[in-house]
């Protein structure tokens, strides 16, 4: 018998495929292959920032400011959300049909050397 995946493990994939060929800053790249992993059938996904904090290992900060980038870029739409006056997490639109340079964002990726 053969069980078949559960529903967003596929765009999941293809969104992290997506992910890791942009060819951004690797702060960037890390934040935005994290968020492709919590991606669902249509692109989108919710994690917190202590969420992004946690699987990246990165501060409150320089989580803040690879989403900005991202979003800056066009990587990345973002809907911030509030309920009775709380701020809730945001929903992050994946922009999987579009391919980022190292031009895109003005400076070259910074290397790991």
């Amino acid at each position: 018998m053969q069980v078949a995946p559960k529903m967003g493990y596929q765009m999941s994939f293809q969104a992290m495929a997506w992910a890791v060929k942009q060819q951004i800053s690797p702060r960037e790249k890390y934040v935005l292959i994290i968020m492709a992993n919590y991606a669902n059938d249509k692109s989108k996904c919710w994690p917190s920032i202590a969420t992004l904090c946690s699987d990246t290992g990165f501060s409150r900060m320089t989580v803040a400011r690879a989403l900005a980038q991202l979003e800056k870029l066009g990587a990345i739409s973002v809907s911030r959300r509030a309920h009775k006056n709380i701020r809730t997490t945001s929903i992050y639109l994946l922009k999987l049909g579009a391919n980022f340079t190292k031009g895109s964002c003005g400076e070259e990726p910074e290397s790991f050397g």
